[in-house]
């Protein structure tokens, strides 16, 4: 049994709650033998630049996990941004428009290409739900796809065509029962298709709350908030209020405010509210080890590891009433409080603050409640059944029935004699492009193999080329390469440490003069 986890960009310091789960969920269920893999693109993370590859592409191992990487093609950043903006602001699009926000979002076509050939041999793990290599990936073997939503109640998740495609695949994975519900709600799941397996917890925590008052010089009592600071996570509500519980209650009380993304704390509160920005991780573990409670004010959530983290290291936690999930987690763990206006607020934090006994007590339940369910042992374990009831209920081939691909053909020799092409940007309806499609039909009208190699790929031509740097598997010294070559790219350079001859079509207009330097042959017969 083989596993692909598969995620828009994988690293081993990304921030964010579905980036380190599908890190950490992988890197689980390797410890524990499984064979997993993770395909990606060649994005940094969220925050990079979703057509640029900062990665090279091909093979990597991260923290022991192989990972490989594919570039993403180029997208209209601008017609993106429109349609993502009315998606947020709560408006429907036409089928035609979901289809250009998820055309023009993150894509690789060398990863739908990848997932084409190789993914009958495995099972595909998608993460998270919205974006585009979920959801044109999980299309190709839905009946092989499991996806981990990490869903929040918002306008994506409303999209008509996630839904369609969500309500095709194997099943998807929750981490509550409040996620859960609203899953089946939006992408009409039945129960059987709908599995809770919750989601694994670091629980060897280990905080120093002294470590961590002396470095940042906090001698005060402090709320914490940890995640985001944006509109998103409701930063500037959790601020707003904490503002209005000083000026109705003066204290040394401070809120410190830990995380990306910058935040904009109003000159008269400077030295109530403190912004420490992105901290190492034991920072924050200590942090939470010092804070009298930890606010959690989203209303987005579909797990919420930071307030796992709190009870781990002994702290009760604050959460907003509008969020299910973290309201779910607050009932079930018997940890915490939640507020659904300011009133609530201030009932809620004066309680903690006047009952350290009361908070105590719940900061126990909470931990108490994570070790439960959330240990990596438990969870792993249902991750485990859950494949392996997967991979037998599928129809498996012997190995000795299995197709061969060029990927895995037991020797490099193909069959038949072969010339392929290679060039950086196989365009559509581009001279070039066209070229390349016409010699090849040729050499395939006289009976040889020929592929087509590139590294990137217009969507349109989808399928009809590989990543280059899969030519290293056919790769040799009797081969025979023709190189498209236009402009200078890394493809020149793989290129040209290739042992193989080639053949270079030169697709530009050179001056004479350029050529005499090499040979007056060759200068006299430029054009």
């Amino acid at each position: 049994m083989k596993i692909a986890f598969i995620c828009p960009w994988y690293g081993k310091d990304i921030p964010g709650g579905a980036e380190a789960e599908c890190r950490r969920t992988v890197e689980n269920l390797r410890q524990r033998g499984l064979a997993v893999e993770v395909w990606t693109t060649c994005v940094r993370d969220f925050e990079g630049d979703w057509s640029l590859n900062y990665y090279r592409p091909g093979e990597y191992r991260v923290e022991g996990i192989p990972v490989k990487r594919f570039a993403v093609s180029r997208r209209n950043g601008e017609l993106f941004s429109r349609l993502n903006q009315r998606i947020m602001a709560g408006k429907l699009l036409p089928r035609e428009e979901e289809k250009l926000f998820l055309e023009h979002m993150i894509n690789s076509p060398g990863l739908y290409q990848h997932l084409q050939r190789q993914g009958p041999r495995y099972l595909l793990v998608f993460i998270p739900y919205l974006f585009s290599t979920t959801y044109f990936g999980s299309r190709i073997h839905p009946e092989r796809s499991f996806v981990i939503p990490c869903l929040h109640d918002e306008g994506y998740a409303r999209l008509t065509l996630l839904r369609e495609a969500y309500g095709r695949v194997r099943g998807l994975v929750f981490h509550t029962r409040a996620e859960r519900q609203l899953g089946r709600e939006l992408f009409d799941l039945p129960e059987n298709r709908a599995f809770l397996l919750g989601e694994g917890i670091d629980t060897d925590l280990d905080p120093d709350p002294g470590r961590f008052r002396l470095k940042y010089n906090l001698p005060d009592p402090y709320l914490l908030y940890a995640g985001r600071r944006d509109a998103g996570k409701n930063t500037p509500l959790l601020m707003n209020y904490f503002a209005l519980f000083k000026k109705r209650f003066p204290s040394s009380l401070r809120l410190v405010l830990i995380g990306n993304l910058p935040v904009r704390i109003p000159l008269e509160r400077r030295e109530d509210i403190l912004d420490f920005g992105f901290v190492p991780r034991q920072d924050k573990i200590d942090a939470y080890g010092g804070a009298v409670l930890f606010c959690q004010p989203s209303v987005m959530e579909s797990f919420s590891i930071v307030i796992m983290e709190a009870w781990l290291c002994g702290t009760p936690v604050l959460v907003n009433a509008h969020c299910p999930v973290t309201v779910e987690h607050c009932d079930r763990g018997q940890g915490g409080l939640y507020f659904g206006d300011y009133l609530e607020f201030e009932a809620c934090l004066k309680e903690i603050l006047d009952h350290p006994d009361r908070a105590k007590a719940l900061a126990r339940n909470g931990r108490h409640y994570v070790l439960e369910n959330f240990h990596w042992d438990r969870v792993s374990e249902k991750f485990i059944r859950l494949f392996e009831a997967a991979w037998e209920a599928l129809d498996q081939p012997s190995p000795t029935d299995l197709r061969e691909t060029p990927m895995e053909k037991s020797s490099p020799v193909p069959t038949k004699t072969a010339i392929h092409q290679m060039l950086p940007d196989f365009s559509y309806g581009d001279a070039i492009g066209n070229d390349v499609l016409g010699i090849q039909k040729v050499l395939r009208d006289w009976g040889l193999d020929s592929e087509i190699y590139a590294q990137h790929v217009h969507p349109k031509l989808a399928g009809s080329a590989r990543p280059y740097w899969e030519y290293q598997e056919v790769s040799g010294f009797n081969r025979l390469l023709i190189f498209h070559f236009s402009i200078g790219s890394e493809v020149s350079e793989f290129v040209r440490r290739l042992p193989d001859r080639k053949i270079l079509i030169y697709h530009n207009i050179t001056p004479p003069h350029f050529f005499r330097a090499s040979t007056r042959k060759w200068s006299g017969a430029a054009p």
